[in-house]
């Protein structure tokens, strides 16, 4: 997916080993917190593995949407760490 012509909120460029956030997209500072935390998921995830076994399964197209397990453990990670982590930043 490209963030910039796509609309998301952030990627993580595992060729590249780097997290872009989109600055359209995140519109308060919760937004930003809760990309970077998500992208940063999927840095620790084993994405190389995880898209070798959906392209033997023929579901390639289907990584990173809504059902992806990584994507669904990002998302939850990211929702329950989001308010603790501006609580540290501005407390």
């Amino acid at each position: 997916a490209d963030y910039l012509t796509e609309g998301i909120f952030g990627e993580y460029d595992w060729i590249e080993n780097t997290i872009f956030v989109s600055k359209d997209k995140n519109k308060t500072l919760i937004d930003v917190i809760d990309t970077m935390i998500h992208e940063w998921v999927h840095y620790q995830q084993p994405l190389r593995s995880h898209l070798r076994t959906m392209s033997k399964e023929g579901k390639l197209d289907l990584a990173f949407e809504d059902g992806d397990p990584l994507e669904t453990e990002a998302r939850i990670i990211a929702r329950k760490d989001r308010s603790r982590c501006f609580k540290e930043l501005f407390s």
